[in-house]
């Protein structure tokens, strides 16, 4: 007696594989709305590298680590949209410029290159 079961996947198998591999090669994926904004996230990657780099200008005393918090800063700043919390965009600025400002306070010397 022939196993009816096998047979009945076998033949379901058979009948709906090339539905489905059609069905998956012409889907059609839901298209993102004209208005909707991209998410950009360099803003916050340099706001973050600027703290990074604020820190190693204050407590390393390296002058081109705080200039380039503040660099990181003006980037973080003109990347931003304007509907982002303004405080840590503030906070970014000056703490940046404390970091000058201390780093030459320390050492009034003009900064000497690194290599």
């Amino acid at each position: 007696m022939p196993n009816y079961t096998f047979l009945a996947f076998c033949m379901l198998y058979l009948v709906f594989t090339p539905y489905f591999q059609l069905a998956l090669f012409f889907r059609r994926y839901p298209k993102a709305p004209a208005n909707s904004v991209v998410d950009d996230p360099t803003p916050d990657y340099m706001n973050l590298l600027g703290m990074v780099f604020s820190m190693c200008g204050l407590m390393l005393k390296m002058k081109w680590c705080a200039w380039a918090a503040v660099y990181c800063a003006f980037i973080s700043f003109a990347n931003s949209r304007s509907s982002e919390d303004t405080k840590q965009m503030l906070s970014s600025f000056m703490l940046s410029i404390s970091a000058v400002v201390m780093s030459y306070l320390q050492n009034p010397q003009p900064m000497s290159p690194p290599w």
